[in-house]
């Protein structure tokens, strides 16, 4: 399940009611900058933060923020999947 925690600046993906990942944002001037993804050690070597970052970029082009890939694992999916490089640009 994917998650927006607003209130802490973060969204979340649980895996069996559990925390697994977490990749912390900011948003400033219709920009939401990906800063750092954290995965949970039990739940590493899984592939999961791959649908964080998917579901993160979904949830910026539903709001039309453009994305910022600050962190490696957001810079690492965009290799692999170029097709979300449209979302880094203007989407306005």
């Amino acid at each position: 399940m994917f998650k927006d925690s607003a209130y802490g600046s973060r969204f979340e993906l649980y895996c069996d009611g559990a925390l697994a990942a977490y990749i912390r944002y900011s948003i400033r001037d219709g920009e939401l900058v990906l800063r750092a993804l954290v995965e949970k050690p039990e739940f590493e070597g899984r592939g999961l933060w791959q649908g964080l970052v998917r579901e993160a970029m979904l949830n910026a082009h539903k709001r039309r923020l453009r994305v910022s890939p600050r962190c490696p694992a957001a810079q690492a999916f965009l290799r692999r999947h170029p097709q979300y490089l449209a979302l880094t640009r203007s989407v306005r």
